[in-house]
């Protein structure tokens, strides 16, 4: 059962703000957010916000999906800043 809604929203042209409501589970749900995640990523979304305030539940997951998230933003940064240096 799915009961899990996003939306996104880009906040001054650089900051991603995803919107976490309901169950998050990561099973569920946590490809179809780490694909909106990415799709970002690749237009050089650099900062996310992850409001996750309306979450009534969570599953372990569901917290790998949110790391994952951190995960990626870090790489690309780290990438940048290496590319950088070359």
């Amino acid at each position: 059962m799915d009961n899990m809604k996003y939306s996104d929203e880009v906040i001054n042209n650089n900051i991603l703000m995803l919107r976490l409501s309901g169950d998050l589970i990561g099973e569920d749900n946590g490809a179809s957010i780490l694909e909106l995640a990415t799709e970002y990523l690749n237009k050089n979304m650099r900062h996310c916000i992850v409001d996750i305030s309306e979450i009534r539940y969570i599953n372990s997951s569901g917290i790998g999906v949110l790391i994952t998230i951190l995960i990626l933003l870090y790489e690309v940064e780290n990438t940048k800043k290496i590319l950088q240096k070359y």
